[in-house]
């Protein structure tokens, strides 16, 4: 069936039972939905994106920070 919807975690077919995740950007506008098929999956991927958004915060620093850093030593030369 095109039209069955895939957990978002495992990937299986959801049955009529599920659990639909609901995206907003910044503006506070719907971005999408996600579905998952169980309480598990639902645990597992909040689990994967919460390690995936700790990441890009701490690269975000990371950049900000060197980049601070090459104009500070910029300005000393």
């Amino acid at each position: 069936m095109p039209d069955e919807l895939m957990c978002a975690h495992c990937r299986r077919p959801v049955p009529g039972v599920r659990f639909e995740i609901t995206r907003y950007n910044r503006e506070g506008e719907k971005k999408g939905a996600l579905n998952v098929c169980s309480l598990i999956c639902l645990v597992q991927w909040s689990y994967g994106a919460a390690i995936s958004q700790g990441v890009s915060g701490v690269m975000a620093v990371k950049d900000t920070l060197s980049n601070l850093s090459n104009m500070l030593r910029g300005g000393r030369r």
